[in-house]
This record gives structure tokens, sequence and C-alpha cells, in this order.
């Protein structure tokens, strides 16, 4: 049966890398191994992914990738990205795209997009002519930060 505590360690700097060493003592007085991590990434800043195509306001007449990036401006490593999520809105007909080529009114569903640091993909919807669209983007880094705001482009 383990315990667990936490141990609050004022002063550390987001963005900083710390070495951490642990050791624990049972009630017996037995002493375990010290346990040592270095380089342990202290970062609470949530990452940022921005869209490149589509560009808010153009008219496509064919438009098949969605895409743009993501940074980590904590550690300032767009590597540790680990997720980057799109989800598209026909704003005409107030419905998200489900895939393929499927719309309903909800969920709203969020699409894993393809992540090559520091820059990501997403396979475009068909599109129905004449209607306005809303895409948003939204990252997710290594320590579980998601990006505050969704980024948005209409089009």
């Amino acid at each position: 049966m383990g315990v667990s505590q936490t141990k609050s360690i004022p002063g550390l700097k987001d963005g900083n890398t710390y070495n951490l060493a642990l050791t624990g003592t049972d009630l017996a007085g037995n002493t375990a191994d010290t346990v040592a991590n270095t380089g342990v990434l202290y970062d609470v800043t949530p990452p940022n992914a921005i869209i490149a195509v589509p560009i808010t306001g153009r008219n496509y007449s064919v438009l098949t990738t969605l895409s743009g990036t993501a940074s980590d401006t904590s550690a300032g490593d767009p590597s540790l990205i680990v997720k980057v999520e799109v989800r598209v809105k026909s704003i005409t007909n107030n419905t998200y795209w489900q895939g393929g080529t499927s719309w309903l009114a909800s969920p709203a569903k969020w699409f894993d997009a393809g992540w090559v640091s520091p820059n990501w993909t997403l396979a475009a919807p068909d599109w129905n002519p004449d209607e306005v669209y809303l895409v948003e983007v939204q990252a997710t880094d290594a320590a579980g930060n998601v990006q505050t705001a969704p980024a948005q482009a209409s089009f």
C-alpha cells in the first residue's frame, strides 16, 4: 500500500529545466534508494497553434488541405507539442463536420491533425458552394497544457 505526498516548491520559473532527487522513508525507518530525475521541464504556459490556410475572408474555389503551425513558447521547443486538433463548422447551416461528407448540428467534433514539428495539416472536407465556414485549431503540449482559445479562420 503506497502513500502519496505532494510538495510545493516555490520559485520555479516557467520554461526552466530542473533536476529532482527523491527519497522515501517508511514508518519503520527504512529508507528507499534515491530516485533522481534530471532534466524535468516546468511548463505551465499553454501552446499556440495558428492557421495558415484558410485565410479569413478569402474565397476558395478549391481547398483540399487545412494547414498551419504550432509552438510552445514556454519551452521554445515546438517538438513539445503532442497534439493539434481541428474542427470545422458551417456557419451557414450551423453544423459541424463529422468526417467524410457528414455534417451534424452536434457534437462539435475535433480531428487530430497530422503533426510534423512545427507544421500541422488536415485533409479538408468536401465544401458546399456558397456557404460560410469557420475553422478552429488548438494545440496541446507534453505537460498537458491546452491552448487557451482556439485560433479561428472564417471564409
